[in-house]
């Protein structure tokens, strides 16, 4: 099996609640891109910006949404308890299969996401998903090529309580067969 050294660089935290509860610095011009994972069990999201710096792009890890037992309404109103107010627009991204229409529902994943989000925030929500997935193949290249630059830079910071998305980046491998992933 192969695996790929994960590079996690964890970024310096600023406060931003009264709370205490500590949370990297936003660029608050820049883009929230909310990636959600619309698994029955657990629900969850990972809430990142994509930062141009002079070596190229920078994926800014800033939090993550964890539900063992909730919904897409539940995840979408973590989101808006996390991101109440923000002076750019949400980019949601995630998997194609949240925009096929619920037999329950009748309405995709990313419908009731978005109808939520629109209701309760002041800033545009934009759905960026492609309408069709890349082969397994593909996606794994691209977040590789993602995390680490040609060049060898690191590209992609997570938050240091970034604990499940931490975990999910180190415990993928490449399926012995190549043509997949497998997670321990």
């Amino acid at each position: 099996n192969f695996k790929r050294e994960i590079h996690i660089n964890p970024i310096l935290a600023k406060e931003r609640r009264a709370d205490g509860v500590r949370y990297p610095a936003l660029e608050w011009r820049l883009p929230l891109c909310f990636a959600m994972d619309f698994n029955v069990q657990p629900s969850t999201g990972t809430i990142f910006q994509k930062i141009q710096t002079s070596s190229g792009p920078l994926y800014r890890g800033v939090d993550e949404i964890f539900l063992n037992r909730g919904n897409n309404r539940e995840l979408a109103e973590e989101f808006i308890k996390m991101f109440p107010h923000h002076g750019a627009e949400v980019w949601l991204f995630g998997d194609t299969m949240g925009t096929h229409r619920s037999a329950q529902t009748g309405q995709s994943d990313y419908a009731i996401v978005m109808k939520v989000l629109q209701e309760k925030l002041n800033y545009p929500v934009r759905l960026r998903v492609p309408k069709a997935s890349p082969l397994v193949v593909d996606r794994i290249n691209v977040v590789n090529q993602t995390l680490i630059g040609p060049g060898g830079q690191v590209r992609f910071e997570l938050a240091p309580h970034m604990i499940e998305t931490i975990k999910d980046f180190e415990s993928v491998l490449r399926a012995s067969s190549g043509a997949g992933i497998e997670k321990y």
